[in-house]
């Protein structure tokens, strides 16, 4: 399967998390391709597609919004995944799997598979144990891939 990841760009830049996101799907065995909103093919043309944006005082990036309601009908006809992202510093409320408003309405508008939001600041969620990792925003966004890939992979099986 090929899939788009699309990250927010300029002020509201997620390429880190969208490579990133871009890279667990790829170690999957997907076909992804990544880019920015503003350069972004026609998602049509792929199997699925993730969106990853930042996050600021309870709204998302507002290219992304823009692009995603002008598609919505399209998008609705194929498999989609919200990302927000808070950056570290931001002082949100946000929880790590509760999707602000804002992005649980672009969610419902396409139809989306996932919509979550990742808090940078809150990213360490599980302190460091002897012999065990802590959870990064690495390890975030990557477990959220594996889920989206496992998800492709069941919908490839139909």
């Amino acid at each position: 399967m090929e899939v788009l990841v699309v990250h927010g760009a300029g002020r509201w830049d997620a390429a880190g998390p969208g490579r990133t996101v871009g890279a667990a799907l790829a170690a999957r065995g997907l076909q992804v391709d990544v880019a920015s909103v503003d350069g972004a093919p026609d998602p049509s043309t792929y199997d699925a597609l993730v969106v990853v944006g930042l996050q600021h005082r309870e709204r998302w990036d507002h290219h992304l919004r823009q692009v995603l309601r002008q598609r919505a009908h399209a998008l609705r006809t194929m498999p989609v995944w919200l990302v927000g992202v808070v950056p570290a510093g931001a002082r949100s409320t946000v929880r790590v799997t509760a999707p602000v408003s804002d992005l649980g309405r672009l969610g419902r508008r396409v139809r989306a598979r996932g919509v979550v939001t990742l808090d940078l600041d809150r990213a360490g969620v599980r302190p460091p144990v002897a012999g065990v990792a802590p959870e990064t925003a690495h390890d975030h966004l990557a477990g959220f891939a594996a889920a989206v890939a496992s998800e492709l992979d069941g919908l490839a099986a139909v």
